[in-house]
């Protein structure tokens, strides 16, 4: 650090360290003004913050756009509760949504029919959604909400044992013929879907997913609580509010675009599928993410590539398996995402991505 502090700083610094916890060891300096990727201290001194604020100054510091879109928001409304709907946050979603769709291209697939969708909640009501949103029967639910988003919502209102040997049981008898072509879709559940949804986002670390086979891909609402970054691990309700903003747009841009590659990706396979026999068997296979359990026999012309979609390491990360020949389409899907990022980047400079 540069020299003594001076008496200004050396207060700063002592009360600090006297009201802070100390969760870590801190240097000895007071920053007081900051401006792009330099902060200055009491004596002028230049530094480089190497970590942006944690992310939260990945644009820079006193950005000047960044200044005014705020203060122009903070002179119209500030910060208002989750329990109430403000057009900031649906022209957010809608905006980030729709720039993706534009970004991506074509985001037309092969998907289930929402009649046979509707069908299968019938046949096999979800009873804790039911519970949890306070309706009497699935008619009642289906006649107030989106099918989309009660569809969504089964995956993880309900257990795990009776989407699998129940409710998923008649997709071993779906035809070519429940399905059409029609856009993908993006929804954001409703408020009070937060609740249901947030062991959901503690397992999965984030708070969007999809359904391949209806071509949705969905949002839990975040609320105060917050959601942690996959690099903390947990959801934490005494999160601080700028720790839990911070980075949250650039983890949304790209998950919904990795989404919308892996919902085409499958939609490909679906739409080959129905041209084949056993279109039901092959499209359940599909979704359940089925790997071979046999090893490929060895030719000593050319190799064998498997094509695994689970990450069998999180099971048995000796799995023989995975020490052949293989692909992931996780990868091939996330490497689509990050290219369209760098390209992103290139085309909107005003973004300061730097990719």
């Amino acid at each position: 650090m540069h020299g003594e502090l001076s008496t200004n700083a050396r207060c700063f610094v002592d009360r600090q360290f006297k009201y802070m916890t100390h969760h870590y060891e801190r240097p000895t300096v007071v920053m007081v003004k900051s401006k792009g990727s330099s902060l200055y201290d009491f004596s002028g001194n230049c530094y480089i913050d190497m970590m942006a604020g944690y992310g939260a100054a990945s644009f820079g510091h006193c950005n000047v756009n960044l200044v005014s879109a705020a203060t122009f928001q903070l002179l119209e409304m500030g910060l208002v509760s989750n329990v109430v709907c403000n057009p900031v946050t649906a022209n957010f979603c809608e905006t980030l949504a729709n720039f993706v769709k534009e970004v991506v291209g074509e985001t037309k697939g092969f998907f289930m029919k929402q009649e046979k969708a509707e069908e299968f909640l019938k046949k096999n009501p979800p009873r804790n959604l039911l519970r949890a949103l306070g309706y009497n029967d699935i008619d009642q639910l289906l006649a107030k909400e989106d099918f989309a988003a009660v569809f969504s919502s089964v995956r993880f209102a309900e257990e795990p044992q009776w989407l699998n040997e129940v409710f998923f049981k008649p997709y071993e008898n779906l035809t070519p013929d429940d399905f059409e072509e029609r856009p993908m879709r993006v929804i954001v559940l409703p408020e009070r879907w937060r609740a249901i949804g947030a062991h959901f986002m503690g397992k999965k670390l984030h708070n969007i997913s999809h359904l391949k086979e209806l071509g949705v891909i969905f949002v839990i609402p975040i609320g105060d609580e917050g959601i942690s970054l996959p690099e903390i691990g947990e959801i934490n309700p005494h999160k601080k509010q700028e720790d839990v903003a911070s980075g949250i747009t650039m983890q949304v841009f790209t998950l919904l675009l990795h989404y919308f590659f892996e919902i085409g990706f499958y939609s490909r396979l679906f739409t080959r599928y129905s041209k084949e026999e056993k279109f039901a068997e092959k499209l359940v296979s599909a979704l359940r993410g089925d790997v071979p359990s046999f090893m490929p026999a060895e030719s000593s012309d050319t190799a064998t590539w498997m094509v695994i979609q689970r990450y069998l390491a999180k099971d048995t990360p000796s799995d023989p398996r995975l020490f052949m020949p293989h692909v992931n389409p996780e990868a091939i899907h996330w490497s689509k995402a990050e290219q369209k990022l760098v390209e992103v980047a290139q085309a909107h400079p005003e973004f300061g991505l730097d990719l």
